[in-house]
């Protein structure tokens, strides 16, 4: 089965802002400009209808025009004429609860984007999204991974467990990045040292890296790796699948960053 990550970061300041958006713009243009050039929005799944965005037109721009904040909330989705790459866009005026302004990215069927790899183009696009956007929380993983810890099936469908980053962090992952309100809820010093995989400092926070590609979430040496980084930074810190009625712990994000 082929490699199949996928991107999510949870700023704290409205999607659709333009110091955002000209971010993401400016993103996108390093690491997607084939992909820019045929840039298309939509409302929802881009096969049932999209627009072009205009080759002289910015991305801020368009969003206002076709998409337009109303009632203090909106979406879009980006993607490009090869859909290997689509974007999901929510915003809201309201910062709280956190999953309220989020980018979600994913790739699908295909091996290489831009020339690259797709895992080392999904880690390439990560570490320049927590550095360029206002990232609180961030993590990447491949879809089997959140599937595994994340979704629950019953007799009602399938459904997310454990997603509220009010109540804890949801998991570790392949690409997990810890902003302000981590920063100082857990310590920087804590999140800087770990006795496994491997961490870098940003700007804005800190990266946290668990192995050298997301298909590697089911070896052995990647779950010693997440088990011993959870024990360092602290268990109450993050939701248990095993567990998921455990007493845990949150940042206030309603506290200013």
């Amino acid at each position: 089965m082929s490699c199949h990550p996928r991107l999510s970061f949870y700023l704290d300041e409205p999607v659709f802002s333009e110091g955002q958006i000209v971010a993401l713009e400016a993103l996108i243009a390093d690491h997607l400009p084939s992909w820019a050039e045929t840039c298309r929005l939509s409302e929802d799944d881009p096969k049932y209808g999209s627009v072009r965005k205009g080759v002289t037109e910015s991305l801020f721009d368009a969003l206002n025009k076709h998409f337009p904040v109303k009632w203090g909330q909106s979406s879009a989705v980006l993607s490009g004429d090869r859909d290997h790459v689509v974007m999901f866009l929510d915003t809201s005026k309201s910062t709280v609860p956190p999953e309220l302004n989020s980018i979600g990215v994913e790739i699908v069927g295909t091996t290489k984007v831009d020339g690259k790899r797709v895992a080392a183009w999904a880690e390439e696009f990560f570490s320049g999204a927590v550095e360029r956007l206002s990232v609180r929380y961030g993590c990447g993983y491949d879809k089997r991974e959140f599937e595994a810890k994340n979704l629950a099936r019953d007799d009602s469908g399938i459904s997310a467990v454990g997603v509220r980053l009010g109540a804890a962090i949801p998991g570790l992952y392949w690409m997990n990045f810890f902003g302000v309100p981590y920063l100082d809820m857990i310590g920087s010093d804590r999140l800087s040292s770990l006795p496994a995989g491997s961490v870098a400092r940003t700007t804005r926070g800190v990266l946290i890296k668990l192995g050298e590609n997301p298909e590697e979430w089911q070896t052995s040496g990647y779950k010693s790796a997440e088990r011993q980084i959870i024990e360092h930074l602290g268990p109450q810190y993050f939701f248990d699948r095993e567990d998921p009625e455990k007493a845990t712990l949150a940042p206030d994000f309603k506290r200013p960053g």
